[in-house]
């Protein structure tokens, strides 16, 4: 009879349904921070002189490949847990994979004598058993070793494991994240960390605009009244003059008419009354 085959045993290694993209990366819920990685590598170690790799996908071989995810922990509250979560390629996996931190973290680039490739300065965990493809899987590391500096994590296979494919595209959501929690303060202390690298963006300073003064209006002057001037000695008088003149003139000439008038009547009756 056919044996049926040996059930694989999945160490540090968990499939993850699709609610892991509930949480977008860059974003802390819950006291629980999804870090994105700044960037995503394979190099050959056997190389002295090779260049960093990256695309859409990166490969993990043994002997070959070496994987790089770039963090930055640099406004990291104190953290109580840490999973590392990435996604597979088009092709499933079986082996065992090292998860460590890199001696460095000066890359991408060239290698050489002055920054050589990174290299395994600590193991933090291990996963083994099988890789589903296409599909998000997650292994814990140890939270304490976490320090706040940027820091490179460097995986490696053991012998006579298959191909590991990496979706690497960065910035992505399938890109490896580091998924982190703390105490109940954790995003709080998170967030408050990165307003204080961030200079508070003040609004533009508009020019001051000088005061407008109304118009100063002139003083009103009363109007002049025109001054009766009288003629000099010798001085022929104006029309106006002449006018006032003749008009006085002709008054002072009716009232002694009248006097006469009047004296000639009474020299008459006194006449009449003698007789």
């Amino acid at each position: 009879p056919v044996e049926p085959p040996e059930e694989v045993v999945l160490e540090n290694l968990e499939i993850l349904d699709e609610s892991w993209r509930d949480h977008a990366s860059g974003e802390c819920i819950a006291n629980t921070l999804a870090l994105p990685t700044t960037a995503v590598a394979t190099f050959d170690p056997t190389s002295t002189t090779g260049e960093f790799q990256s695309g859409e996908f990166i490969t993990l071989i043994n002997g070959e490949s070496t994987a790089v995810f770039k963090f930055d922990f640099s406004l990291l509250p104190p953290v109580d847990t840490a999973w590392l979560q990435y996604s597979t390629g088009d092709s499933a996996s079986d082996g065992t994979v090292f998860f460590s931190l890199a001696s460095h973290s000066d890359w991408p680039g060239n290698s050489s004598d002055d920054v050589p490739f990174p290299d395994v300065m600590l193991v933090l965990s291990e996963a083994s058993g099988g890789w589903t493809a296409n599909a998000r899987h997650q292994s814990s590391i140890p939270a304490n070793l976490i320090g706040n500096e940027l820091s490179t994590i460097i995986i490696n296979s053991a012998p006579e494991s298959d191909p590991l494919q990496f979706a690497a595209q960065v910035p992505s959501e399938l890109a490896p994240r580091l998924m982190l929690s703390g105490n109940d303060s954790f995003c709080q202390t998170w967030q408050s960390n990165i307003d204080a690298q961030t200079p508070p963006v003040e609004p533009p300073v508009e020019p001051l605009e000088p005061p407008v003064e109304p118009p100063i209006e002139p003083p009103v002057e009363p109007p002049v009244e025109p001054e009766t001037v009288l003629p000099t000695a010798g001085e022929e008088p104006s029309d106006e003059q002449d006018n006032r003149t003749t008009g006085s003139g002709g008054s002072l000439s009716w009232l002694a008419i009248l006097t006469l008038i009047l004296g000639a009547c009474i020299g008459r009756v006194i006449s009449r009354l003698k007789a």
